[in-house]
């Protein structure tokens, strides 16, 4: 299997990478992140690992700047979350990523 090749400029995306990042109950600093990793990937996948309604703005804001969102409507631990994201995206997954309060 090879691995997708970095770009020498860090602001030119990886056209065939798509970055999973589980969420449970995110701080609005999530939004920021993703928004980076938006500019360094294809395409972003979040997935809300059950944090309930008190976020639903964290995750309209994060699909409003392009992430594509997945609701668990409970918590299901990591691994679950990460695979409701895998494939969600139109690139290859690779490196997921995490982020809790």
């Amino acid at each position: 299997m090879s691995h997708p090749t970095m770009p020498d400029d860090p602001d030119v995306p990886v056209s065939n990478v798509t970055a999973v990042v589980t969420a449970f109950r995110p701080a609005p600093d999530l939004i920021g992140n993703v928004q980076s990793l938006l500019r360094q990937v294809a395409s972003v996948v979040v997935v809300d690992d059950g944090g309930g309604p008190g976020f639903d703005d964290v995750f309209a804001a994060l699909a409003g700047a392009g992430a594509t969102v997945v609701r668990l409507d409970a918590n299901a631990g990591i691994a679950a979350a990460l695979n409701a994201g895998i494939g969600r995206g139109p690139g290859r997954t690779a490196h997921p990523s995490t982020s809790s309060p």
